[in-house]
């Protein structure tokens, strides 16, 4: 009898154990949150323009985050906050002017300049450093080079900020703590696992 208590007992323990992690899980599951993420994303290529993010005075390697609500991944420069721009179709001793603002639409006297420089390009190419003034919300932006030269091409290159952006979680196939598959986590669980470790009738955990 006494050995009877006593596997009573362990069963007991374990049921209450694999309730505490079913519990566990759940709360996981409701608390899990990255940190926001800051920086330069989606930067687009151009022709003759070669851009570097930094952060301070550090390069930033780019990374595959999802912070965006669709399915695909963006390329984002955690951290950054300047970029080294460098257009290489110049001309030797014309001006260049750089200038980057909010949206995708050519700037008018409403739209918000994040930074405004000029450059003479001492070769067939010219640099800038680009300190722009961060916005206070994730942003679509675009940068623009323009030259003196006559018939010289506006060049725009899109990008966005992200500001305390957060990635989206992947949804996972099985969801942790759905022992028996419902899509609910709640006390049918903690009765799968107790008739589990009660002797199977027929149940099976995920």
């Amino acid at each position: 009898a006494s050995s009877i208590k006593f596997i009573t007992f362990l069963r007991e323990v374990n049921i209450r154990i694999m309730a505490m992690a079913v519990s566990t899980m759940v709360s996981a599951t409701v608390m899990a949150a990255d940190e926001g993420i800051d920086g330069f994303y989606d930067i687009g290529t151009k022709e003759n323009v070669t851009i570097v993010p930094y952060a301070g005075e550090t390069a930033v390697t780019a990374q595959d985050k999802n912070i965006d609500s669709d399915a695909d991944m963006e390329v984002v420069y955690v951290g950054s906050d300047k970029m080294a721009v460098t257009f290489s179709g110049a001309t030797a001793n014309d001006y260049y002017g750089v200038i980057l603002v909010e949206g995708s639409d050519l700037p008018t006297k409403d739209t918000e300049i994040f930074y405004i420089n000029q450059e003479t390009a001492a070769s067939t190419s010219v640099a800038f450093n680009v300190y722009p003034k961060l916005p206070a919300e994730t942003k679509d932006m675009t940068l623009y080079i323009s030259s003196s030269a006559k018939n010289a091409g506006l060049v725009s290159v899109p990008m966005s900020y992200a500001v305390n952006a957060t990635e989206a979680t992947p949804t996972p196939s099985h969801k942790p703590g759905d022992v028996n598959e419902d899509v609910e986590i709640d006390v049918k669980d903690v009765i799968a696992i107790r008739q589990y470790i009660a002797g199977g009738y027929g149940v099976e955990l995920q």
